[in-house]
C-alpha cells in the first residue's frame, strides 16, 4: 500500500472553488435600494442626482457591488451562463412584496377545468418539496419580458392535461393572480387577476 498521507487536492481545483465561492458571494449581496439607481447605472442628469439621498456607508457597498459586479461583469456572465446565479428576493433589506400565483384553466369539450399548475401552499410538505421547481419556474416565465415562452408553456400544460385526463384539450388559459403586500401590520388586499395568454391547442401539440 502506498503512503496516502500526503495526498492533497490539486491547486487548480482549489483556485476554481475559491473563485466560485467569491463569485456567488458577490452576486448574492443584496442589491442597492432603487432610490440609488442613478448612482448605479449612470446617465442621470444633475437634477436627478441632486434628488438622490446621501447613501449610508453600508449602502455604498451595495452600490459599488451593483456597479462592478452586476453590470455585465465576467462574474455575472459566468453565473448566468452556468445557471448558478441566486437572488436575494426573500431576505432583507428588500424582501419581495408582490404575492402572486399563476393558474392554468384548460377548456375541454366536456367543460373547463383548472388546477394544472400546482400551487405550493395547497400541497403537502413532501409533494411541495418535489414540485418546488415549478414555483421558481413560474416566478420567471410569467413576467412580460418572457412572453415569447408563454405558448410553449401552454403547450406543455396541454400535454400534461391530456395525459392526466385522457381528453384532448381545446385551449389553455394562463391567468396571473397578484397583490402587493402593504406591510406586516397592514390588512391583506384582495388578489387582482388578468389572463395573459390564451392558447389554441393544435393536434400536434399533444404528441409526446
Amino acid at each position: 500500500m502506498g503512503d496516502t498521507s500526503r495526498r492533497t487536492v490539486h491547486p487548480a481545483l482549489k483556485i476554481a472553488v475559491g473563485l466560485h465561492t467569491l463569485a456567488i458571494t458577490l452576486w448574492s449581496i443584496p442589491q442597492s435600494p432603487k432610490v440609488y439607481a442613478p448612482l448605479v447605472y449612470g446617465g442621470a442628469t444633475q437634477s436627478e442626482l441632486d434628488r438622490v439621498p446621501k447613501p449610508l456607508p453600508g449602502h455604498w457597498i451595495l452600490i459599488w457591488n451593483d456597479r462592478l459586479i452586476r453590470k455585465g461583469s465576467p462574474v455575472g456572465t459566468y453565473l448566468m451562463t452556468t445557471g448558478l446565479w441566486q437572488y436575494w428576493d426573500m431576505f432583507a433589506p428588500n424582501p419581495m412584496s408582490n404575492d402572486f400565483w399563476v393558474e392554468a384553466k384548460v377548456d375541454f369539450t366536456s367543460g373547463t377545468k383548472s388546477g394544472f399548475i400546482p400551487r405550493m401552499s395547497q400541497l403537502d410538505f413532501f409533494t411541495r418539496y418535489r414540485k418546488e421547481r415549478y414555483r421558481k419556474f413560474g416566478e420567471r416565465i410569467h413576467q412580460d419580458e418572457n412572453k415569447w415562452a408563454w405558448p410553449y408553456w401552454a403547450q406543455g400544460i396541454a400535454r400534461q392535461a391530456f395525459r392526466d385526463t385522457g381528453e384532448a384539450p381545446l385551449r389553455v388559459h394562463l391567468i396571473r393572480h397578484w397583490r402587493f403586500l402593504l406591510g406586516p401590520t397592514k390588512p391583506l388586499p384582495p388578489y387582482k387577476e388578468t389572463e395573459f395568454e390564451t392558447y389554441e391547442v393544435k393536434p400536434e401539440d399533444l404528441k409526446p
